[in-house]
């Protein structure tokens, strides 16, 4: 739908979800980023107070015309930015406030509720409405203003609420999960080092019985002592990255 205002709506067709995740992204992105979608409830209430405001100017008294253009101009703003996020939303569509792959996920956790987002989607085409009837002063205006205000007081703060509610329960599970996951690769992790310290126990112990053979031989025995030698700082050095590698998974775990 485009307005003389330049403002277009994507399609209500809903673009298939992928499987971007944000857990790549930083924690206070993640947080700014939801919150700015959560802004959509305080943005829907700004955009009935100022048409209001430019549909009914204060009756006592004339209202001079540059404050009814700022009221217009602030109107504009506040759908505008409704629209990018919605469109965000919908269809996936990138907000240069928001990071392309933070996008990506948001857009695939909203459509899985399409009939939620096929009505956040119809209040905002209604304060699109309001702007397109404040555009040409359209006599109309005040009833697109009473539909929008009714269909808002229904069921938009809960629906916004819902959604990044969604989000914050879906990014959760995933850190739960990554969490599980990074565990469990700790523990195999775990059995492997036990196994490496085993085998330099052994290769120690090989070293030893090498020094003692070596020992015996005297003089003859020089080279197998070289070699012994050898054998225990192998094994020492094995016992030692064995040993840093098991604390570093210990901190894991």
């Amino acid at each position: 739908m485009g307005f003389g205002n330049g403002m277009t709506f994507q399609s209500a067709t809903l673009v298939p979800p992928n499987s971007a995740h944000p857990l790549n992204i930083r924690p206070e992105v993640v947080r700014k980023s939801i919150d700015l979608i959560a802004t959509l409830r305080a943005r829907n209430v700004r955009v009935g107070y100022l048409g209001m405001a430019y549909h009914r100017p204060d009756p006592d008294k004339d209202t001079p015309q540059d404050v009814l253009d700022e009221y217009l101009s602030s109107l504009i703003k506040e759908v505008s930015f409704m629209t990018k996020l919605v469109d965000l939303l919908a269809a996936n569509k990138p907000v240069d406030e928001i990071p392309t792959e933070m996008g990506k996920w948001m857009h695939a956790i909203a459509v899985r509720k399409p009939e939620k987002l096929a009505q956040v989607f119809d209040i905002c085409r209604m304060a699109q409405d309001i702007v397109a009837a404040a555009t040409i002063r359209s006599p109309k205006l005040g009833q697109v203003l009473d539909a929008h205000r009714t269909e808002s007081r229904k069921h938009f703060f809960e629906l916004i609420t819902q959604l990044c509610d969604g989000f914050w329960r879906d990014y959760g599970a995933a850190q739960v999960q990554e969490l599980e996951a990074a565990t469990t690769a700790a523990k195999a992790l775990a059995k492997r080092l036990e196994r490496l310290e085993r085998i330099g126990k052994h290769v120690r112990l090989v070293s030893l019985n090498a020094s003692v053979e070596a020992a015996r031989a005297g003089d003859v025995g020089k080279g197998l002592m070289v070699i012994a030698q050898e054998f225990k700082t192998l094994a020492e050095e094995i016992q030692t990255l064995a040993k840093d590698a098991r604390a570093d998974a210990d901190e894991i775990t």
